[in-house]
């Protein structure tokens, strides 16, 4: 049981970060999603999809 309390925990803070990154990126509308790629290493097509997911 305690791996489920686990594995739900961690859920919920992944969509927490998640979703404070979508709204940083909605109020910083400078920040480019070329600095993301080149800072990340994600290349265009992956960081659409991830994106998009």
């Amino acid at each position: 049981m305690t791996i489920l309390a686990d594995d739900a925990v961690r859920e919920r803070l992944e969509a927490a970060a998640f979703r404070r990154l979508m709204l940083h990126l909605r109020q910083r509308t400078d920040v480019q999603n070329i600095d993301l790629m080149g800072r990340s290493g994600f290349c265009r097509n992956c960081l659409g999809d991830w994106l998009h997911e």
